[in-house]
């Protein structure tokens, strides 16, 4: 009896063990194996993903007319995990930080879902939220979303200053009113600092559409999945090019 006991338990961490292993997407190491090298679209700027799970961005602009040469060349580097088609960016922050602009900039980490074929990648952004009040799959509850940021503020006469950590925004959308509640916290990893600002939004939501003015360009086509919302958007994000 006790041989047969042992050898049902074998069996069955077997199982489990064999279980985890076929679980791996196979899509998902695909474009693991084709998005390692640098891409580039017509905006002056190109991404390089390495082996190691790492990326390197840059962004260049200049602009010499007649009433301004402004000149900015930004490199930003972090790390990448691709999980169901979707590319995550995280850990980020601005390397080098070139410019006479006094204009900041602000990079946070949008997913996007990706497809490669002919050394073009395709990308459609998206935000994802997920549900931390009442559970339901409709928009009346409490969202939250967590990502990471990196920006500079920069002075026409002084050193540009860096910043990059980790944000969380929090909505809630009440169905008997026309605001909603934004919280979004910041933590500055490079101070130790932590911003907290709240503030009531107005909105319009016409399933499955939803726009929150100012700030929102586009309306966002809202869908849950599994106690997750999640807003896509309709612009056509620039295609990279694969060019080495």
């Amino acid at each position: 009896m006790k041989k047969i006991k042992i050898l049902f338990l074998f069996s069955f961490c077997f199982l489990i063990f064999t279980c985890d292993d076929n679980s791996v997407n196979p899509l998902d190491q695909k474009l693991q194996h084709d998005i390692i090298g640098t891409w580039r679209n017509n905006l002056n700027q190109t991404i390089t993903f390495f082996p190691d799970g790492s990326f390197m961005d840059t962004t260049k602009f200049e602009n010499f007319d007649s009433l301004s040469q402004i000149y900015s060349y930004f490199v930003r580097r972090g790390r990448y995990i691709i999980d169901n088609s979707v590319l995550y960016l995280k850990e980020f922050y601005f390397d080098t930080v070139i410019t006479n602009s006094n204009q900041g900039i602000y990079l946070n980490s949008r997913p996007v879902l990706i497809s490669i074929s002919n050394s073009v990648m395709k990308r459609k952004f998206f935000d994802e939220f997920e549900n931390i009040g009442r559970w339901g799959n409709d928009i009346w509850s409490t969202w939250e979303s967590n990502g990471y940021y990196c920006s500079v503020e920069t002075h026409p006469f002084g050193i540009p200053k860096k910043n990059y950590g980790t944000y969380t925004t929090i909505y809630k959308f009440t169905k008997d009113s026309s605001k909603c509640l934004l919280n979004y916290t910041v933590y500055n990893k490079a101070n130790d600092s932590t911003y907290n600002h709240k503030s009531l939004r107005d909105f319009k939501y016409t399933p499955p559409y939803l726009y929150i003015p100012p700030g929102s360009e586009y309306p966002a086509e809202v869908n849950f999945r599994k106690n997750k919302m999640y807003w896509d958007y309709n612009f056509q994000a620039v295609d990279l090019v694969k060019v080495k």
